[in-house]
């Protein structure tokens, strides 16, 4: 769970960004508020196969964005 909240805190810093496009900052939106909806999950209570599938469909989210989107991530990770 503090690995999630830790990457919400990102992906929310990130679409709060006006450095950043909109296309980018909705992109992180997204994926905050998807974070989000799993933190959900795993507080009202334990299925491990709906978390997985969660878990599957936000890394599905995030290799979906383009290098335009995670390029600043990966500036920020360094």
């Amino acid at each position: 769970m503090k690995s999630l909240q830790e990457q919400f805190d990102i992906a929310d810093e990130f679409a709060k960004d006006d450095s950043l496009t909109p296309k980018q900052r909705r992109f992180w939106m997204r994926i905050s508020a998807y974070i989000g909806q799993v933190m959900n999950s795993l507080a009202k209570g334990f299925d491990e196969s709906k978390i997985s599938r969660q878990l599957d469909e936000l890394e599905r989210m995030i290799l979906e964005g383009n290098g335009e989107e995670t390029e600043k991530t990966e500036e920020y990770m360094a």
